[in-house]
């Protein structure tokens, strides 16, 4: 698997060849920042992202990273015996998000 760089328009633009390989390069990006928390976001306005920061149509927008200070508490937790993968907060206002744990997600075959 590799990506290819290929011209548009006179304009270089990468490509990538999954959705797998994106990802795996939103993570190192996420990765790279330590001073900062980051979030990547793939469920997104892709044509309101388009307008607002003038991105031309020979890009596609795969995700968003944010990166930033967080302005909220997010606390990452095993999801329950219920299998309930929603995101919801506490009494405080906390941000509570159900994660599976690695081993439910590694297929041994």
């Amino acid at each position: 698997m590799r990506n290819n760089l290929k011209s548009v328009d006179n304009k270089k633009t990468i490509i990538f060849s999954t959705q797998a390989s994106s990802s795996a390069v939103a993570g190192n990006i996420l990765k790279g920042s330590v001073e900062k928390k980051g979030c990547m976001f793939g469920a997104i306005n892709r044509e309101g992202l388009r307008r607002e920061f003038f991105i031309p149509e020979h890009f596609e927008i795969i995700m968003v990273i944010s990166l930033g200070k967080p302005s909220e508490e997010v606390v990452l937790e095993e999801i329950d015996e219920s299998g309930d993968i929603k995101y919801w907060r506490d009494e405080k206002g906390v941000h509570h998000v159900p994660k599976r744990k690695l081993e439910d997600l590694i297929l041994d075959i």
